[in-house]
C-alpha cells in the first residue's frame, strides 16, 4: 500500500484532500473509492469538480450525490445523480466530461496523470517508466 509522508494511504489521502477543496460537490461526504484508484487521478477528479462548480447554482449543488469512484480496466467511472432535474444544456455538459474524462483516464500516468503516447501496464509516462 502506498502512503503519503504523513504516514495515511494515499487513496484516503487524495480523497479527502478532494472532498475539503470541493466542499459544494461533496459537503463533507466521502464517496466510495476503489482501492485501484491511481494517485494520477486525482487531476481529472479535480478538474470535474470544478467543472460542476461552474455550471451548477447552489441547488443543483445541494441536490448532488456523489457515490462512487472506481476504476474498471483502467477507466475512471463516475458514479453520481443529481436529485433534482437539470437543464437539458446543463445534463449533456456534465455527460460529455464525464465521456472525456473516462477515455483521458485510460492514457493517463498513474503517478502524476500526464497523457501517455505509449500504453504501459501500470500506465505510466515517460517520467515515471524511468524511475520503475
Amino acid at each position: 500500500m502506498l502512503v503519503s509522508s504523513a504516514g495515511r494511504p494515499v487513496l484516503a489521502t487524495m480523497i479527502k484532500d478532494l472532498v475539503e477543496a470541493h466542499p459544494k460537490v461533496f459537503r463533507g461526504k466521502y464517496p466510495q473509492a476503489s482501492p485501484t484508484i491511481p494517485i494520477g487521478w486525482h487531476t481529472l477528479l479535480d478538474e470535474f469538480c470544478l467543472l460542476l462548480e461552474a455550471i451548477c447554482d447552489e441547488y443543483e449543488l445541494s441536490s448532488l450525490q456523489f457515490h462512487r469512484i472506481l476504476n474498471e480496466s483502467g477507466c475512471l467511472i463516475l458514479n453520481f445523480d443529481f436529485c433534482c432535474k437539470l437543464s437539458e444544456r446543463k445534463a449533456q455538459t456534465i455527460e460529455a466530461r464525464v465521456f472525456a474524462l473516462r477515455n483521458r483516464s485510460f492514457f493517463s500516468c498513474s503517478v502524476c496523470g500526464r497523457l501517455v503516447e505509449t500504453l504501459t501496464d501500470p500506465v505510466l509516462c515517460k517520467v515515471h517508466d524511468k524511475l520503475d
